[in-house]
């Protein structure tokens, strides 16, 4: 009995393994990051965001976010975001990819910004495409193909129709959300003793 259940965990693990391989790698920033990946909702901790999602190779739908911190003057600062919104990915290949947009130089140009996001996606063979973005959900079936020649001239690899696959995130630290909830903890001498340090600093 102990034999035949073995035997029936590791063939799921092996089926587990078969069904996330040839996956691909979405990289985001922390100032840009997915809200959802098709139907699935991503979650955020409270000190970090998921900045990337292990998908399948084919045709996604991402919802995503800007939000940016900007240092006005020494203890004053402004958060920068912007409203929801959606791009449509086409992953033909394995590997990494990397969400890619120009950050602001400027609290000015970021608000500009946030009214208008944009965002391109590199290919793992360093292809740049740009990404056109969507205020609402996009219906796939009236979106016209995006073809694999014009995500990356050298790939032969037909596009895959969405995938229905759970997508696996990878959260990472969010420095300001935990400096800002420390800083919600400490007393009033404790931040005041943060500040001097910094002043020396």
């Amino acid at each position: 009995m102990t034999v035949k259940i073995y035997g029936l965990f590791i063939t799921l693990l092996t089926l587990l393994n078969f069904a996330y391989a040839g996956s691909a790698t979405v990289n985001f920033s922390s100032e840009l990051y997915p809200l959802q990946v098709n139907e699935q909702e991503v979650e955020h901790s409270l000190f970090s965001k998921v900045t990337e999602l292990e998908l399948a190779p084919g045709r996604h739908i991402l919802k995503l976010k800007y939000n940016d911190l900007y240092e006005l003057n020494y203890d004053e600062h402004e958060v920068i975001e912007s409203d929801p919104f959606w791009v449509i990915v086409e992953l033909t290949e394995e590997g990494d990819y990397q969400v890619l947009f120009q950050r602001p130089e400027s609290v000015d140009l970021a608000k500009q910004f946030a009214k208008h996001p944009s965002a391109s996606l590199q290919t793992p063979s360093g292809q740049a495409v740009e990404l056109k973005t969507l205020k609402f959900r996009p219906n796939l079936s009236q979106e016209r193909p995006v073809t694999a020649r014009e995500l990356a001239p050298t790939a032969s690899t037909p596009v895959a129709p969405p995938n229905d696959r759970p997508a696996k995130g990878i959260s990472h630290p969010d420095a300001y959300s935990m400096l800002e909830f420390w800083w919600q903890q400490a007393n009033d001498a404790q931040r005041a003793a943060f500040l001097e340090k910094i002043k020396g600093q």
